[in-house]
């Protein structure tokens, strides 16, 4: 194919995808929301900067404890290596799900998800 006719495809396609998109109910309210997040920003980018330094170190705070906890677990004894593995498993899973909700309820916008919890702790005696 000749370079004009991929880019005229390739134009048209996301054409189409931008009219569906803009023209849906569900497009129309991710635009709104999308709107709504950007207004709040411009308005005080500041308090985003803030929200985003705080789940950041939440999020380190949760992972530094729940390695201690899993570390003293397994040097007790309390849990096996097989425990260990499992106990990964399901939480590489929960955060695999985690992401994938949060960009389903997002799409395009990224700010909403510093306001979202972060995956619950699991006890690793469980």
């Amino acid at each position: 194919m000749s370079k004009f006719l991929n880019t005229l495809i390739i134009g048209a396609a996301s054409g189409a995808a931008a009219a569906y998109f803009f023209t849906t109910e569900k497009g129309k309210a991710v635009k709104a929301r999308i709107d709504e997040e950007i207004a709040s920003f411009k308005e005080d980018p500041k308090a985003y900067q803030n929200q985003v330094v705080e789940k950041a170190s939440d999020y380190k705070d949760l992972a530094v404890d729940t390695f201690q906890d899993y570390k003293t677990k397994f040097e007790n004894g309390d849990i096996t290596a097989d425990d260990l593995t499992k106990a990964v498993q399901e939480k590489t899973a929960q955060v695999a799900d985690f992401a994938k909700e949060s960009f389903e309820l997002t799409h395009i916008s990224a700010l909403p998800l510093f306001t979202r919890n972060p995956p619950t702790y699991v006890d690793p005696s469980l």
